[in-house]
């Protein structure tokens, strides 16, 4: 239906239409109130006052009690942002003013606190979360009237809106939840709170539980190396899921298994303690091959290899396949040390050197002695020369000490034979005799 009214004016008068956007909005002009859109004819020249209030509300909706939509004066068509303008009327003039709708939402619940209740713009995407009641359980909820499902609830602010969340009171059904881990004892997470595998709760049937592993997780189970000594990396669940946290829905009795791969610890020393840095210590997969190679040391020659105490060859390589905690050891002995002093003697009777007096050996070994060059001999350790036998001059000696053990060192060392200046002999029967001439 239409309503067509022709409006006539004189010359001396001006029309004034006021609209708003959306329509029907209250407004007043000079002091009288009129819902828009409105037409007045009035003398050219008239001072006129229009004003529409910042904010009106409406009751649209019988779903939702009292006002339940509200315009807010946003400006008018020609730009002018005050919601009161005063103006002479000159000439025909068209006014509109715009305003944004907002509309009432209530959220309410006979069972549970919900959040959501108030003023929202036109169009507004609004989401709705019911909460988990104890002994309840969430069913629907109820949107102006029509049953809705999902929760969260997404629902377009497009009018006032009556939301209730429905609840029913729950039939609790209690199912086990159990989290294992390969190997057991391990560390595990169920819903925050943390236990040594295997570990179990029992909870409401279809409730959620978030489980979770710790990784890498470090113990101490080797008496050979000192602190943590085996490492646990995660490696995925006996379904295939390889996340390490998870939330599950708890429908039925459920079981996981969390399995984790082994890491050996291995250090690689030296006995002497510290004499030299053997490369390779670090954390090893189980049943990964290890190769340590020996270094050589001054002063040093390298015996075998001990590993976790036990003898294991002695090869400059040690090759061999980790399943345990290991301190792999190489084992130097210390050279013994010899040294001996240039000497000079007359040719005369024998000449004897305690040669414990000139060696040393840092291992405490039990030292042996050969002769290398020279003339004398040894015997227990002492080395004997009988310097009569020589011929005047120099010397050369050279003398090996060995400690038994694989360790040698020689030295060498001068000796000088002088003549020995001996008195003239006097003769037994002088001829001539003495005094006769």
């Amino acid at each position: 239906p239409m309503k067509i009214i022709a409006v006539y004016k004189n010359k001396e008068e001006s029309t004034l239409e006021i609209a708003s956007n959306p329509e029907g909005l209250v407004f007043s002009l000079n002091s009288e109130v009129y819902s828009a859109p409105k037409s007045f004819v009035f003398e050219s020249g008239t001072s006129i006052g229009v004003s529409f209030p910042a904010s009106q509300e409406k009751d649209n909706s019988e779903q939702v009690s009292g006002n339940d939509t509200r315009f807010l004066f946003s400006k008018w068509a020609d730009g002018l942002a005050e919601n009161t303008r005063t103006f002479e009327l000159t000439e025909d003039t068209r006014l509109e003013a715009t305003a944004n709708t907002e509309y009432l939402v209530e959220v309410s619940s006979e069972t549970a606190q919900i959040g959501g209740t108030g003023w929202y713009r036109k169009g507004y995407f609004l989401n709705i979360t019911a909460p988990e009641v104890s002994g309840y359980r969430f069913v629907s909820w109820i949107v102006n009237g029509a049953k809705a499902v999902g929760n969260p609830l997404s629902v377009t602010v497009d009018s006032p809106k009556k939301i209730v969340a429905v609840y029913e009171e729950a039939v609790v059904i209690n199912k086990t939840l159990t989290v294992s881990t390969t190997p057991e004892g391990l560390l595990v997470k169920i819903d925050g709170n943390q236990m040594v595998s295997p570990y179990q709760i029992t909870a409401a049937e279809g409730s959620s539980h978030a489980i979770s592993t710790i990784t890498p997780q470090e113990k101490d189970i080797s008496t050979q190396i000192v602190g943590n000594d085996v490492r646990y990396d995660f490696s995925g669940w006996n379904d295939g899921s390889t996340v390490t946290t998870r939330t599950i829905e708890l429908n039925s009795n459920l079981s996981f298994v969390a399995a984790f791969g082994e890491e050996f610890k291995l250090e690689a020393v030296t006995q002497p303690f510290g004499i030299v840095q053997i490369g390779g210590a670090g954390w090893y997969r189980d049943g990964e091959k290890v190769v340590l190679n020996v270094v050589a040391v001054e002063g040093y020659n390298f015996l075998h290899w001990s590993v976790n105490g036990v003898k294991a060859g002695e090869s400059s390589t040690l090759e061999f396949i980790i399943d345990e905690p290991t301190v792999a050891q190489a084992v130097y002995n210390s050279l013994p040390t010899i040294s001996l002093e240039d000497r000079e003697v007359s040719k005369s009777g024998v000449l004897e050197l305690l040669l414990s007096e000139h060696s040393a050996d840092a291992d405490g070994d039990t030292l042996s002695y050969s002769l290398l060059f020279g003339p004398g001999s040894i015997t227990g350790g002492i080395y004997s020369v009988d310097t009569s036998e020589l011929n005047a001059g120099v010397h050369e000696i050279t003398i090996e000490v060995s400690d038994g053990r694989g360790g040698y060192a020689a030295d060498g060392f001068t000796i000088t034979v002088t003549e020995q200046n001996n008195p003239p002999a006097v003769p037994g029967s002088p001829s001539p005799a003495s005094g006769s001439v």
